[in-house]
């Protein structure tokens, strides 16, 4: 079990160092806070959700291959695969009866 010791003295301690150090921070230090946040979001808007979605869709289909790749599987589908064309040739031979 994964817990924060000192619960809720710590957090607190950590939050008001926090909002201390913010209040510490000049006007310009937001404002450039502000500028990277919207660089950042507008590239993830733009690439990062568009790679995203390439990617989850990719395991999605490797992870289809790999239901489809199982020994067991791989070989049933060889042997359908082999049996279908030995009829197909078959019935190529005897002249379609």
């Amino acid at each position: 079990v994964w817990g924060v010791p000192l619960v809720p003295w710590l957090p607190s301690l950590s939050i008001a160092t926090n909002l201390f150090l913010m209040g510490s921070l000049g006007s310009q230090a937001f404002v450039r806070f502000g500028v990277c946040t919207a660089i950042m979001l507008i590239y993830y808007v733009l690439v990062g959700l568009h790679a995203t979605y390439d990617v989850a869709h990719d395991v999605c289909s490797e992870d289809e291959l790999k239901d489809y790749s199982d020994t067991d599987d791989a070989a049933a589908g060889e042997k359908a695969t082999a049996k279908t064309a030995d009829v197909e040739k078959a019935g190529a031979g005897d002249g379609g009866r």
